[in-house]
């Protein structure tokens, strides 16, 4: 699953761009649908909910994006973060997400070519003993 500071880069371009949009800061930190729990976090949930954590860990693995139609920083926003655009109407919503777009290309446009987005990627081994 994501972990902690997976894509932060777009989440915060896309809390700059609600707020400047004319959304409450909190909104728009609202409208988050994700979850990215740090390696600490993950397991004290597992621990509390009755499973012995062997192994959690956090990597940082830079993922290249898809090109072409429907790809991009701008396919990967309107896919991914539909949820944050719903906080907008209708017709502003391409504004917005040219205006993130606009934001990230210089953060995850690299040299060998593409756009790359932070992936966090938190892992974690354990089980639920049987009851006796």
């Amino acid at each position: 699953m994501g972990g902690a500071g997976n894509v932060a880069e777009v989440h915060a371009a896309l809390i700059f761009a609600l707020v400047k949009a004319g959304v409450s800061a909190h909104e728009a930190k609202s409208a988050s649908p994700w979850f990215f729990p740090s390696d600490v976090l993950l397991q004290r949930m597992l621990t509390e909910a009755g499973f012995e954590v062997q192994k959690v860990e956090l990597e940082y693995r830079p993922t290249k994006l898809e090109t072409g139609a429907g790809g991009g920083l701008r396919g990967w926003i309107e896919l991914m973060g539909a949820q944050f655009l719903e906080k907008i109407d209708k017709g502003r919503r391409a504004a917005l997400v040219d205006e993130a777009v606009e934001i990230l290309e210089p953060i995850c446009r690299r040299e060998e070519g593409g756009e790359w987005l932070g992936y966090v990627r938190c892992r974690a081994i354990g089980h639920k003993p049987l009851s006796a």
